[in-house]
């Protein structure tokens, strides 16, 4: 365990940049990317979001099994979560292209 102790501080304070990185960009960009009227419903469901990952997180040590079997539901959720988005997406266009 002891020799492996630098690369698990490595591993640390590199999840530590991504994520000081990630969070004020994001934020930046979902400010960039909102029209005035829907920008603090915007960010408060990016808030929302983020919170609600970082509690959802701590109850990934209740899952059974291995950590590949983790990782693999993992993959899934973020699959189903991006077909998700893009039908949501694809539906909004096609909304907006209907108003006009």
């Amino acid at each position: 365990m002891q020799r492996h102790l630098p690369l698990f501080i490595f591993g640390g304070v590199m999840l530590g940049c991504g994520f000081g990185f990630s969070i004020p960009l994001v934020n930046h960009m979902t400010v960039d990317y909102s029209s005035a009227p829907l920008r603090g419903k915007n960010l408060a469901r990016l808030a929302m979001a983020i919170f609600s990952g970082q509690f959802l997180a701590a109850f990934m040590v209740y899952i059974p099994g291995d950590s590949s079997r983790v990782f693999s539901g993992a993959a899934v959720l973020s699959l189903l979560a991006l077909i998700g988005v893009m039908h949501w997406q694809r539906v909004n266009k096609r909304a907006a292209s209907d108003l006009r």
